[in-house]
């Protein structure tokens, strides 16, 4: 499944479980102050009412997918936290290494992780494995190749080759890319699906002002109608 159907798909489930997932890459909506996913990648925080992930929109893809995966097992856990992987070999504390595993387990099956691992590097290669892996799974070749490492079929030098390799392209497709989305597909996607529905619903019930609902969607009089509708969930 391609990764933005994935990430779609995971997102929409969190929603009908009542967690609530917002996006951002910047401090409310000022262009100029960028959220670094090198200082923190997502968040969760535990609520028995409304519990929320945040996703820092300006990582790549697959990170947010797996940062996604990551922070639904913080609030399986009751663990709240602030998720900033470096990937490095055995740098992290226990919570957030059963939060990787756990992540990796809803991303990449372990049972069909090993059976296909070991036919594909018998046929070829290592690396010919990462590539089929992260070609077939919604995931990056550094959560694959972490999937190796954690089952003994590489070794830490390996993988961390392919951590800096992830980092280097990553860093050269960011500084390269220039954004060029819808300025209500970008705010759309900012915002839970669920949220915004039980907004509006309340708004069109008198039970809440638009001057609050503005300001909980930071949109205006103007851009409000626009965003609700239609919701898109990525």
């Amino acid at each position: 499944m391609p990764v933005d159907e994935a990430f779609k798909f995971l997102r929409e489930r969190c929603t009908d479980s009542g967690i609530v997932v917002m996006l951002n890459g910047v401090a409310r909506d000022n262009t100029h102050r960028p959220l670094d996913a090198q200082e923190f990648r997502a968040f969760a925080l535990v609520d028995e009412y409304a519990p929320l992930i945040f996703i820092n929109r300006t990582d790549s893809r697959h990170g947010q997918i797996f940062s996604l995966a990551h922070e639904i097992a913080h609030i399986w856990l009751g663990a709240e936290e602030i998720y900033n992987d470096s990937y490095q070999y055995e740098s992290n504390a226990p919570i957030e290494v059963l939060c990787n595993a756990i992540a990796a387990e809803l991303l990449v099956p372990r049972t069909i992780f090993i059976q296909r691992w070991q036919r594909i590097v018998e046929e070829r290669s290592v690396d010919a494995a990462i590539e089929e892996f992260a070609e077939r799974f919604p995931v990056s070749r550094v959560v694959i190749a972490r999937r190796a490492l954690d089952e003994g079929f590489i070794s830490s030098t390996k993988y961390q080759g392919v951590v800096d390799a992830c980092r280097c392209h990553w860093e050269d497709q960011r500084a390269s890319s220039a954004s060029g989305d819808n300025y209500y597909s970008t705010k759309r996607s900012r915002l839970d699906q669920r949220f915004v529905e039980r907004l509006a619903a309340s708004v069109s019930e008198g039970r809440t002002s638009y001057t609050d609902a503005y300001r909980l969607t930071g949109t205006n009089r103007r851009t409000f109608s626009n965003v609700l509708n239609p919701m898109e969930v990525w």
